[in-house]
């Protein structure tokens, strides 16, 4: 849901917080990998790309993904 508003350009700046977070809770803290291995991009698109996640969020961008809607039914296919 968090990450939904960065789509729809509804995010603020503590939603980059809230997310590194949560992610920083569920890493190293629970005994299932795949909820550990979950964590992971979420925290490497934040640890690189942290200043686009503010930018976003202070100009309230929308951001377009319709080319992966469209990539993901060629792969599809």
């Amino acid at each position: 849901k968090i990450l939904q508003k960065f789509l729809n350009g509804t995010a603020n700046e503590s939603d980059v917080d809230l997310l590194w977070d949560i992610q920083s809770k569920i890493e190293g803290k629970t005994i299932c990998p795949l909820g550990e291995a979950a964590a992971w991009p979420v925290a490497a698109a934040i640890r690189h790309f942290k200043h686009e996640f503010i930018e976003i969020a202070q100009k309230k961008k929308f951001v377009d993904i319709s080319h992966y809607d469209r990539l993901n039914k060629l792969v599809r296919a």
